[in-house]
């Protein structure tokens, strides 16, 4: 085959895997109440952090990924839902990922995990799949950067942060819903 046509055609299935993995899933995430970014976006610079940071307005936990489409039960749920703040304390820095690539803080906070098992108990009922982590790790990522290495954790950084803003986004992680309480 002519090297040509087989590079388009690994192109073409890799287009396809990657648009079969965006068609069948939602998030949905608690993000950061905008009063206690400061702290994130300070570490980000005082860690001199490098790769793709995550941006003023992102920070956030994600409750559960769900890999379906069908996100319109939940944001009807939501919606008749008296929603609530969260809070969570910052506990420790972590490397997550595959590839080891993301830099994270885990959070701390039997409210957040509470709220984990009420969501999931909940699609589960309705028939969406369990969550694929069978241990539920909440946390917040700094950055996604190959090579990254654990940075010492300081108790200053043992902040407790709001979570405020309800958020459901689709495949393609477009925001769908978003409630701020």
């Amino acid at each position: 085959m002519d090297p040509f046509k087989s590079h388009l055609r690994k192109l073409e299935e890799a287009w396809c895997l990657m648009e079969e993995e965006k068609s069948d899933s939602f998030c949905y995430m608690l993000y950061v109440h905008p009063d206690d970014e400061k702290l994130f976006n300070d570490l980000q610079k005082d860690l001199d952090l490098k790769g793709k940071l995550t941006e003023s307005g992102k920070f956030h936990i994600t409750i559960r990924y769900v890999k379906q489409n069908d996100f319109e039960p939940l944001v009807e749920y939501l919606k008749n839902k008296e929603l609530k703040k969260i809070t969570a304390k910052c506990k420790e820095f972590s490397i997550f990922g595959k590839d080891k690539d993301a830099l994270v803080i885990e959070m701390d906070s039997t409210e957040v995990h509470n709220y984990f098992n009420e969501i999931n108990d909940w699609l589960v009922d309705k028939g969406y799949p369990a969550s694929d982590f069978p241990d539920y790790k909440p946390h917040i990522t700094l950055t996604y950067d190959k090579g990254i290495e654990l940075p010492e954790w300081k108790k200053e950084y043992e902040k407790e942060i709001t979570f405020s803003i309800h958020v459901v986004t689709d495949r393609e992680y477009e925001e769908v819903y978003r409630e701020r309480v």
